[in-house]
């Protein structure tokens, strides 16, 4: 799926795609959830190739999210890790 804006195109690889569609708020009960978005800039298109999802440390209610910064960060060091510094 791809969105151009301005002189920007976003694009999202189809593995973020489906963590966005899991973590979607389908009923009333379900709370907020949160990740981190990781990807890459090449020339003037941002691909946003991962998302995490939400860790039991996380908190979260119908209206809010907070993440665990700690949790978040192990995530982070791990995708650029595995990614040779590219995410």
């Amino acid at each position: 799926m791809r969105y151009q804006i301005g002189k920007h195109l976003i694009a999202f690889h189809m593995e973020a795609l489906g963590i966005l569609d899991r973590f979607t708020q389908w009923s009333k009960n379900q709370p907020e959830a949160g990740g981190v978005i990781m990807g890459k800039l090449i020339g003037n298109e941002i691909q946003i190739m991962r998302l995490s999802v939400p860790t039991p440390l996380d908190k979260a209610s119908r209206y809010n999210f907070e993440r665990h910064a700690y949790s978040a960060q192990i995530v982070i060091d791990y995708e650029f890790h595995n990614s040779n510094g590219e995410m």
